[in-house]
């Protein structure tokens, strides 16, 4: 599941349904010999950050669930172990109160790690003997490795024996090794785009493509540390280049006032919030420097903090660095290396700046994930992610992976389907690097161009593969499969429809197309669905109805109309259908024949004598198609030629 579509509320929702089902209850813990069973579910978070998240997440949105479990939030492998020898007595106890008797344990990982190098195997085979269901978050990253995977493997193992019967990995990007932790396949996802359709995201993202030339690498220090390491790579991303800071802060700068300026023009006045990741800690308290001066000359819109958060700060704790980020509503801008691979939450974040390389497509789906959520509820009248439609992703570098033109490469991503040894380069984009050397080098920043993605206002939602969003060749067709109406016709119903309105097409028996309009963001749009025998399928966005009327009114008066639909007939009639088509003076009639090793279409109009038609069947299906559209017209009265075939 996407960022921000909800993945603690889907396993609240689990848990409510396992402890308040007596079926459910029932089948879970049939195999438990206790006299007095629970349904004990463990939470790994693997971050801290996101420990505590989940827990007050628990806490403060599940309220039927704290009434129907016990939550707790251990620090240590000996009080998680102490807990689970006293669980049975405490059972007891909360049933003989009416209280809650069900418990779920959120830890992490690195906690059962911990329990193992201290305790031994035995110990989290003894944990494991306890529980009943385990949901692992974050699966893509946190669990795949040695030292995760063998006490992940033995707790699922040895718990599958003793009566674990719920396994459950939870990721925005699963990938090839997420499945082995697991021990299961893809059991559901939903796509982004499908997220972003539905309003669960934010619809749209600005994207803006920068192009970095750097040559000429120099270390400052002349020590033979950095003459060797200059020697070994010359990968301009290890080291820290003050040119570059220089660079980027400047072009951050100018982004965020364009993105100020664009704000004032809809009436709104305030700074964004940006998030800046940079390539390492010495370069991210470069380019913090960088921001501050440009601050303090103005150059950066005046009334802007920055601060910087990475494992290297040596003043202050980062942790209160990125919570003050979060609590800000506007005017701050994060620079961050490491810190925010997973568990950043910050649904007010209006800009993402990459000022290192996101070169795998899975570690762009994740941080991508960080600025697509919908703004809180008390800023959703100002943020600019709400008043734009959309949110900013600026890649500084011009060597990271973007979705312009590859989103089925984001949608590969998001169903499990990137291959397998992609990790490390997974982890290396996330991290970014610690301390480096520090060169200087001649420096080039370019901006490239700015996309919209999706084009549209609208994104399609439960969308067939086969046609993509806003197809209106496909609505054309569709409407002229059966030959019952004009696309002006159609052009005019679907230019009047109002608000909430609806327009029916019959396509058959039992079958029927459906046009929608519906208000979103202050305008009207138009979506389209299929019913068969009363089944309606996924909803497809078209457009604003005055958007599909003038593309049906165009493409009805071109010639690509005809070639269209003929190649549909084409198509049919080599699949062996024998297809009828209407006409003003009688029912034409289109089938395969076969004289010899030849092949033709033949065409007459059944019950009317008219010449029969016959064309052969060479090349390729275009040809064959215009074949027989120029037979058509040529050689049948205007009153036997079926309509789709009138210019």
């Amino acid at each position: 599941m996407p960022t921000g579509t909800g993945k603690t509320l889907l396993v609240g929702s689990l848990l409510v349904a396992m402890a308040s089902s007596e079926k459910l209850r029932t089948l879970l813990l049939e195999s438990r010999d206790d006299p007095a069973p629970c349904i004990v579910a463990m939470y790994l978070a693997p971050l801290r950050v996101i420990r505590d998240q989940v827990k007050e997440e628990f806490h403060l949105r599940l309220r039927g669930l704290c009434g129907l479990y016990r939550i707790f939030n251990f620090k240590s492998g000996e009080a998680l172990r102490s807990h689970l020898h006293g669980l049975p007595r405490g059972w007891r106890i909360a049933r003989a109160l009416g209280g809650a008797r069900d418990v779920v344990y959120v830890v992490t990982p690195q906690l059962l790690q911990a329990i193992r190098r201290r305790m031994g195997r035995d110990a989290i085979r003894e944990i494991a003997s306890g529980i009943t269901a385990l949901f692992m978050d974050e699966v893509h990253i946190h669990y795949p490795g040695p030292d995760a995977s063998e006490v992940i493997e033995l707790l699922i193992e040895e718990g599958m024996a003793k009566g674990l019967r719920v396994v459950l990995g939870l990721t925005a990007t699963p990938i090839s090794e997420s499945f082995e932790v697991a021990h299961g396949g893809l059991l559901f996802h939903k796509s982004s785009r499908d997220a972003m359709a539905r309003g669960l995201l934010t619809p749209r993202v600005r994207v803006v493509r920068y192009r970095t030339e750097i040559r000429d690498i120099r270390p400052l220090e002349r020590s033979p540390s950095a003459l060797s390491s200059l020697i070994s790579t010359r990968d301009p991303w290890k080291y820290a280049i003050p040119q570059r800071a220089r660079w980027y802060a400047e072009r951050i700068s100018h982004e965020l006032s364009s993105l100020r300026e664009e704000l004032r023009r809809r009436g709104i006045d305030r700074l964004p919030k940006a998030l800046v990741l940079a390539a390492s800690t010495t370069e991210a308290d470069m380019l913090r420097r960088q921001l501050e001066e440009l601050a303090s000359s103005g150059a950066l819109p005046p009334g802007y903090e920055v601060i910087a958060a990475h494992t290297r700060i040596t003043e202050g704790d980062p942790s209160e660095s990125i919570k003050w980020f979060k609590d800000m509503s506007e005017a701050a801008i994060l620079v961050a290396v490491d810190m925010v691979k997973v568990g950043f939450d910050d649904r007010n974040l209006e800009a993402l700046f990459f000022a290192r390389p996101i070169r795998s497509p899975v570690s762009y789906v994740q941080l991508r994930g960080r600025v697509l959520r919908r703004p809180s509820e008390d800023q959703e009248g100002w943020n600019a992610k709400s008043v734009l439609g959309y949110a900013t992703i600026v890649d500084l570098t011009g060597e990271s992976f973007l979705e312009v033109g590859r989103e089925q490469e984001v949608e590969k991503v998001e169903r499990g389907e990137y291959g397998r040894g992609g990790l490390p380069r997974i982890l290396q984009d996330l991290q970014g690097e610690c301390e480096v050397e520090k060169a200087e080098a001649r420096v080039n920043v370019e901006r490239v161009g700015e996309w919209l993605i999706p084009s549209k206002a609208g994104v399609e939602a439960a969308v067939d593969e086969t046609h993509r969003p806003g197809d209106l060749e496909w609505l054309l067709s569709i409407l002229h499969e059966v030959n019952l109406i004009e696309p002006r016709v159609a052009a005019t119903r679907i230019e009047n429809l109002g608000a909430k309105e609806r327009a029916t097409f019959p396509l058959g028996k039992g079958v029927r197309l459906e046009l929608s309009c519906e208000e979103e963001s202050g305008r009207r749009v138009v979506y389209a669905s299929i019913i068969e025998n009363g089944a309606r399928g996924g909803r497809k966005f078209l457009g604003t109805p005055r958007e599909v009327a003038g593309a049906l009114r165009q493409l009805a008066s071109s010639r690509r109309l005809e070639a269209l639909q003929v190649e549909r007939i084409v198509r049919d009639v080599l699949s062996g259908k024998v297809l009828i088509l209407k006409t003003e003076i009688g029912d034409l009639e289109l089938r395969l024949t076969t004289r010899g090793s030849v092949k033709y279409i033949s065409v007459r109009v059944r019950k009317v004598r008219t010449p029969s038609l016959k064309v052969r069947v060479r090349g390729t299906l275009k040809a064959t198609a215009r074949a027989l559209a120029n037979a058509l017209s040529n050689n049948l009265p205007p009153q036997a030629r079926p309509k789709p075939f009138i210019g």
